[in-house]
């Protein structure tokens, strides 16, 4: 897996020289750093969603837990926040995507992972790994791991933010377009590209690269009143 990229990028003989021994068993430090991965995975959900952070009761039980896990969380969740907070200064809809799986098959063979957390804005890119610290030391930088989840992420989101970014230059030409042929061209242009997008959406929401969260009735009301509002004012 990516987690082992380092070693197979720096010396690719191994992987065919590993595959003669049994897995080894899972260490207490690899088992600690599962439970802290859900607990960051909770919290930062309860978070986006407007809740307070707290830590199941579930994962309470569990014998690795200890309190000072959720320190290590709180740093991880606060950056990510800090980012998402920077990110929205770029573009009023950034995405942010939880336990994400990446697919980077092609440039490595059966190659995917699951990105802790993926931030996307206008030209921008943040993949995240959260690492509770524990073990084997892991430097961040030029990480094979990330590197490897980068790609995959890029693969999956660009296409989507390529099309938002034509739809989104074809609408300002077909407003100041004067010839009326032209007009058409570029008014039919942005129509297919349209639809284009939303085939692009709903396969990777299909996926689950995507995730969109269910409009509230309140919510719809409010566009609607908005739009209305809009369309009032011309």
């Amino acid at each position: 897996g990516a987690s082992k990229a380092a070693q197979w990028l720096g010396c690719p003989p191994s992987v065919l020289w590993e595959q003669q021994f049994p897995e080894p068993p899972s260490s207490e430090a690899a088992e600690e750093g599962t439970l802290a991965h859900a607990i960051a995975e909770e919290h930062l959900r309860r978070i986006l969603a407007g809740k307070k952070v707290a830590t199941s009761k579930k994962l309470k039980e569990d014998p690795l837990y200890r309190p000072v896990m959720e320190e290590h969380v709180a740093i991880y969740t606060d950056y990510i926040m800090e980012e998402l907070t920077a990110a929205k200064m770029l573009t009023s809809d950034p995405l942010l995507v939880i336990e994400d799986r990446v697919d980077f098959s092609a440039y490595v063979p059966d190659g995917f992972g699951t990105a802790d957390c993926v931030l996307i804005a206008d030209g921008h890119l943040q993949v995240f790994d959260f690492k509770y610290g524990k073990g084997v030391p892991v430097e961040a930088y030029n990480n094979p791991q990330l590197r490897l989840y980068g790609v995959g992420a890029l693969l999956a989101y660009d296409m989507l933010y390529q099309e938002k970014a034509l739809m989104s230059n074809i609408s300002s030409e077909v407003v100041e377009a004067s010839h009326m042929g032209l007009r058409t061209v570029l008014n039919d242009a942005f129509m297919q590209i349209g639809q284009d997008q939303l085939k692009i959406f709903e396969a990777m929401h299909a996926q689950g690269w995507y995730q969109t969260k269910p409009a509230q009735p309140q919510d719809v009301q409010c566009a609607k009143q908005k739009f209305q509002q809009m369309r009032n004012t011309l």
